[in-house]
């Protein structure tokens, strides 16, 4: 059953399955990585498969980019370790899917 399937159960099964999707900050779970390629399948193929054409879809915050840590950590929402906290307030990149990502 296509409906049994939902954006929630895919993003809780990559996040479970792949370490690279389990992105957090303390108790806070972003999750972004999972939910942006739940949306992602859902656009490219949910014409083909039902599976994919996810009723909760709007249920996920696709939001949560690298503006949302910089808010949060404005607001004392998140904290970041010294080293890496130095790294970006003097202007340095995070390199694409490293552990500081």
């Amino acid at each position: 059953d296509a409906s049994a399937f939902t954006a929630a159960l895919l993003v809780q099964r990559l996040v479970k399955v792949f370490e690279e999707f389990n992105d957090e900050a303390g108790e806070v779970k972003f999750h972004r990585k999972a939910q942006l390629l739940a949306h992602d399948l859902h656009l490219r193929f949910s014409h083909r498969d039902a599976r994919l054409n996810f009723a909760d879809l709007c249920d996920l915050s696709l939001g949560a980019d690298a503006e949302t840590g910089v808010w949060f950590r404005e607001k004392g929402v998140i904290h970041l370790a010294p080293a890496l906290a130095a790294k970006l307030d003097s202007g340095k990149l995070v390199a694409r899917s490293s552990t500081e990502e």
